[in-house]
C-alpha cells in the first residue's frame, strides 16, 4: 500500500528519533509490530534515539514518571489531556479513536516543545550529533 511505502522511505531518512520511554517501551513495539506486517526493522536501530525520559532521570534525576510532569517542571506548555488519569472509559469504538489520536498528538507537540526546551543538554550529551533543530 502507498502508506507502507511513505512509512519505510520516512523510517530511510530519519537519523534521529526522540522518544518518551521508547528505550523500554516503544522500541520493542514497533520493532515487533515491523516484523508482524513484513518491514525491515533495521532503520530504527541504524538511527540515533534519544529518550528523553532516561535522559531526564539519568542526567537530571528528575524521577517525574509522565511526559505532563516532566513539561510541568521544566515549564513547557503541554495539553492537559496528558495529565495522568485524565483518560476516560466510553464505550464508543469511534470517540476512543478520536481520543486516541488527541493524546497522539498532544504527545508529539509536547515531546517537540520539550526536546526544544532540553535542546542544550541533548547536544552537550550527544556532542556528536551535527544539529537537532
Amino acid at each position: 500500500a502507498a502508506s507502507d511505502v511513505y512509512k519505510r522511505q520516512v523510517l530511510r531518512r530519519s537519523h534521529i528519533y526522540i522518544s518518551w520511554e521508547g528505550e523500554v517501551k516503544s522500541m520493542s513495539f514497533l520493532t515487533a509490530k515491523m516484523l508482524v506486517y513484513g518491514i525491515d526493522p533495521s532503520p530504527l536501530f541504524a538511527a540515533r534515539h534519544i529518550d528523553l525520559y532516561s535522559l531526564v532521570s539519568s542526567r537530571l534525576g528528575v524521577s517525574a514518571s509522565s511526559l505532563y510532569e516532566v513539561c510541568r517542571f521544566f515549564r513547557v506548555p503541554v495539553n492537559p489531556i496528558l495529565k495522568p488519569g485524565t483518560t476516560r472509559r466510553t464505550p464508543n469504538a469511534q470517540q476512543r479513536v478520536t481520543e486516541a489520536k488527541a493524546k497522539c498528538r498532544a504527545e508529539v507537540a509536547a515531546l517537540d516543545k520539550l526536546t526544544r526546551r532540553l535542546v542544550r543538554l541533548i547536544m552537550a550529551v550527544y556532542s556528536d550529533l551535527p544539529t537537532l533543530l
